[in-house]
């Protein structure tokens, strides 16, 4: 493993993130970018780390041209050709292993009643793989919601459950293992920038405090709205930030700095 035990590590997937959200991968280390999603997320570090899977792992070490010929189906040769280049600059790259059985044998271990109705897409995978390893993963660039309409490399955009994957099933799990304090997906609940404060909707979950702390030191406020339990989000900020106020009106918290 790359990674050592009971760190956090970074899992970035390729959902599209606000520039609040980018700002935060690019300043984190012991990251993990999931295929492509590195792109548009500043620098690669020699520590991030690169989890791919098996036809992107087999693609990536042919030529250019091949790997562009390969995928030219589902995105343009500039893309590929960015893809391909940008692939070269990790130090360390890991290949998913195939098959549900495994990962629905670990979320039983762990008293997930949820498992993934099909094949998990690859980064789903990372968190597991990282979870079972002893990390805790904070994800960013996920989708949480089953109103969301994932992005795939299979070109089905707004397709939500078909052959390969099931994402209604990695929705409900990673809610799961966030609402159980396994992952911490509040990076996911970002929704904008609301005059220059953070909104964050926790759609029933539970918010945790690093990336919350983030955006007050960033921007010195931050709203949350939709929060399981919102006496606990104000006493945990509180109580890291001493000089914070905050406003409640029916369901969203307005968290200030002094400025």
């Amino acid at each position: 493993m790359l990674a050592s035990r009971n760190m956090n590590i970074h899992i970035i997937g390729g959902k599209a993130m606000h520039d609040v959200v980018k700002d935060f991968v690019e300043s984190r280390d012991n990251r993990v970018f999931v295929n492509g999603s590195f792109l548009g997320k500043g620098n690669i570090k020699e520590t991030d780390i690169l989890f791919v899977n098996n036809h992107i792992d087999d693609n990536r070490m042919k030529t250019k041209r091949e790997y562009i010929k390969k995928y030219s189906h589902i995105q343009t040769g500039e893309v590929s050709s960015s893809l391909y280049n940008g692939m070269k600059n990790f130090v360390n790259v890991m290949r998913q292993k195939n098959g549900s059985l495994s990962e629905n044998s670990f979320l039983k271990s762990v008293g997930c009643p949820f498992k993934f109705a099909k094949q998990p897409r690859c980064g789903h995978k990372a968190i597991l793989h990282f979870l079972r390893n002893g990390c805790f993963p904070v994800v960013e660039g996920f989708s949480f919601s089953i109103h969301d309409s994932p992005d795939t490399y299979y070109n089905q955009v707004g397709v939500r459950n078909f052959f390969y994957h099931n994402y209604d099933s990695e929705v409900f799990v990673l809610r799961w293992l966030h609402d159980n304090n396994k992952i911490d997906l509040t990076p996911c609940m970002f929704v904008k920038l609301e005059n220059n404060t953070p909104l964050i909707d926790a759609t029933g979950l539970q918010p945790r405090t690093q990336f919350l702390g983030y955006c007050l030191d960033a921007h010195n406020e931050c709203k949350i709205t939709n929060c399981r339990n919102p006496q606990q989000v104000i006493d945990e900020l509180c109580r890291n930030y001493k000089n914070v106020s905050v406003e409640r009106n029916k369901d969203t918290l307005h968290f200030k700095l002094p400025t």
